[in-house]
Formats: structure tokens, C-alpha cells, sequence
């Protein structure tokens, strides 16, 4: 969902050996991580992880298309709140 990001973490731990960059980049992407993989620790259900992935891609200015059933859209709700823990780390 955030590769620029990935990437950094990933130059972190293995170019640069920055273990305490990396914690702290970890930390910010952590709200994100969580979003994303709530329905499977929490009892909530929702979001799917891959709707958040769709969504995100769609927010981040790559229109996907629909999706198939049964997988839904986010909510209006779970799309706000993808925005703005995107927007939080400066992805849209």
C-alpha cells in the first residue's frame, strides 16, 4: 500500500543497519498495519484486508475497478479513516 515507504524501512534495516530508524519508522506505519488487518484481530469483521488495499491504491490515484462479490467496498467510514492514517504519512 505504501512501497515508497516499505522501501525506506527496508534501507533502514538492511542498507543502512539503523535498527532505531527503523523501530521508529515501524511505529508510524504500525496505525496503518493495524487498519488494514483489523478484521483478523478483532472481532470486528471489517475492513478486509484486501479492500484496504483496493481502496488505498484508489486513493493514492490508481482506479482498480470494482470488486467482485463477496469482497465490498470500504464503508464511508473506513474510507475516512484509511485517508486520513494515509494522509498522516504523507501517501495522498
Amino acid at each position: 500500500m505504501v512501497p515508497r515507504l516499505a522501501r525506506k524501512l527496508f534501507e533502514l534495516t538492511h542498507d543502512r543497519r539503523d535498527l532505531a530508524g527503523a523501530q521508529h519508522m515501524w511505529n508510524s506505519l504500525l496505525p496503518l498495519v493495524r487498519f488494514e488487518y483489523r478484521a483478523l484481530i478483532t472481532d470486528a469483521g471489517q475492513p478486509h484486508w484486501l479492500a484496504v488495499c483496493r481502496e488505498a491504491a484508489v486513493l493514492r490515484g490508481m482506479p482498480i475497478g470494482l470488486s467482485r462479490l463477496p469482497l465490498r467496498p470500504l464503508s464511508t467510514e473506513l474510507r475516512e479513516e484509511l485517508k486520513a492514517l494515509l494522509h498522516q504519512l504523507d501517501e495522498i
